[in-house]
């Protein structure tokens, strides 16, 4: 399991919650501190550049990425029990209400260490376009790599969103996610007009 987190802000104090989750199930895991870009968005984007180091710094083994804010409240056997099944991208897609987009969850997703997958990785860490790393990725996904990744399906219960104002201790699922992007983004984008 991997994670970065922008450093000497609130996701540096997210990401111990996160290393207590992981080392009360004795999961390995290995974080990436960066340094702030002053942008919310660029932020976002290291995620790519991460996940390219993981599978480069580890050949042999398939990657899971968890946001910084994500906490495990129940053992992950699905991802524990990944091995056995064939993929290049285990994932969530959600579809987002009041419309017919499908989007595609990068806060927990795993990468089969292949040759596909290196190569989608590469491309999304090398984008010139700045936009949220998970919209950068679908785009790679759907139009250059479209028909050619073998998608595993992530239950729901692995990437579950604590919806906006309540606590995430009330939340039921295996891994929950915080979101506070609601409040970082804001913040970054007032102290960046300053």
């Amino acid at each position: 399991m991997i994670s970065g987190y922008t450093k000497d802000t609130p996701y540096q104090d997210e990401i111990e919650q996160l290393r207590e989750g992981l080392e009360r199930f004795g999961l390995r895991y290995k974080f990436y501190g960066y340094d702030c870009t002053g942008d919310w968005t660029k932020n976002t984007m290291y995620k790519a550049k991460i996940v390219k180091t993981a599978l480069e710094e580890y050949p042999d083994t398939d990657i899971c990425w968890l946001d910084a804010d994500a906490i495990i409240k129940r053992s992950p056997s699905v991802l524990l029990g990944l091995h056995e099944q064939d993929f290049d991208i285990c994932c969530h897609f959600r579809e987002k209400p009041n419309s017919n987009t499908i989007n595609l969850q990068t806060g927990t997703i795993v990468f089969r260490n292949n040759e596909i997958v290196r190569s989608i990785v590469e491309d999304w860490a090398n984008s010139s376009r700045v936009d949220w790393d998970h919209r950068l990725f679908q785009s790679l996904f759907e139009n250059e790599y479209a028909n050619k990744i073998r998608v595993y399906p992530l239950p729901e219960s692995y990437i579950k969103i604590n919806p906006k104002g309540h606590d995430i201790d009330d939340l039921e699922c295996v891994i929950g996610h915080k979101q506070l992007s609601r409040s970082q983004r804001k913040a970054l984008q007032r102290s960046s007009k300053h």
